[in-house]
């Protein structure tokens, strides 16, 4: 039997209402912290090594991003863009009902059908983080 295609890991997330639900509720606190000047998360890898990790950053420029804070914002992490449209897709898969966000999901699908841009991202994600650590 051949295998199942691969499929777009976002939009495999985004018909789960209930992860989004949590996601959303738990990008919620660490914005809210965020732009309180807190730090809910100490980073392991940071702590352990010395280096930040991949997302170091990436939540505290991603609420200076949603605030018009940009050159701060892509100062502190080039990834905070796609971020918030990350947290909005997933913030409005939780406040859809279901026949929309499938609608949502079936469009992001169409977008990515088989999850290329997903490991696109990450590979990038991964290079900027490298590209971060030597400079």
């Amino acid at each position: 039997m051949p295998a199942a295609p691969a499929r777009s890991p976002l939009a495999a997330l985004l018909r789960r209402r209930r992860v989004c639900i949590a996601l959303a509720a738990l990008g919620a606190v660490f914005f809210a912290a965020a732009r309180a000047g807190l730090i809910l998360w100490h980073c392991p890898l940071l702590a352990a090594t010395g280096w930040p990790c991949p997302g170091c950053g990436l939540t505290r420029a991603t609420a200076e991003l949603a605030t018009g804070h940009v050159g701060a914002a892509l100062a502190r992490h080039a990834f905070a863009p796609i971020a918030l449209l990350l947290g909005a897709l997933v913030l409005l898969a939780a406040v859809l009902p279901a026949a929309p966000r499938e609608r949502l999901a079936h469009a992001v699908e169409r977008c990515d059908p088989r999850g290329w841009t997903s490991l696109a991202l990450l590979v990038a994600l991964c290079a900027y983080w490298i590209a971060r650590g030597l400079a």
